[in-house]
């Protein structure tokens, strides 16, 4: 076989696979953008209900220990939309007898957070921050409300 017929049958065993490879690329690459849309609009329906369930949980402590509560993001007050997402919360007694929860990333920057403000001579709890859409509305922040009741049995 000559040297050209080689070339030749590579040259058309390559363009037939590339003829064949490119339109799932080019659907592929279609596709890309709307899953991007896809990701930002879930992203913001996630922060919604998490929000959601952030202030069903702070109005169940506030009907269950009678006692205005106030959410903090950063050592200032904040709207439940903006306390974050956080898996952890430090809640403490104010000097004006209102309770006070702040929103952590993990465990362990809470728990060192209520060590300071009970080292700073505030009554203090952390616990997990659950969340979950799964269940019951009732049931949103159960430890949130359990460390209130804790907290203000100290008192």
């Amino acid at each position: 076989m000559s040297r050209a017929v080689i070339i030749g049958r590579e040259r058309a065993r390559r363009e037939i696979c590339l003829s064949a490879c490119l339109p799932p690329m080019i659907e592929l690459a279609l596709l890309l953008p709307i899953a991007a849309i896809g990701f930002v609009v879930w992203s913001r329906k996630r922060a919604r209900l998490d929000a959601l369930l952030l202030g069903a949980a702070l109005d169940r402590v506030r009907r269950d220990t009678g006692r205005e509560i106030g959410l903090m993001a950063g050592g200032k007050p904040a709207a439940p939309a903006m306390a974050g997402r956080g898996a952890a919360f430090v809640l403490w007694l104010a000097a004006d007898g209102a309770l006070r929860v702040e929103r952590l990333r993990d465990a362990r920057a809470a728990s060192a957070r209520a060590d300071a403000l009970t080292a700073a001579g505030c009554a203090a709890r952390s616990g997990e921050l659950v969340l979950s859409e799964w269940e019951p509305l009732e049931l949103a922040g159960a430890g949130l409300a359990r460390a209130a009741r804790e907290l203000l049995g100290d008192q």
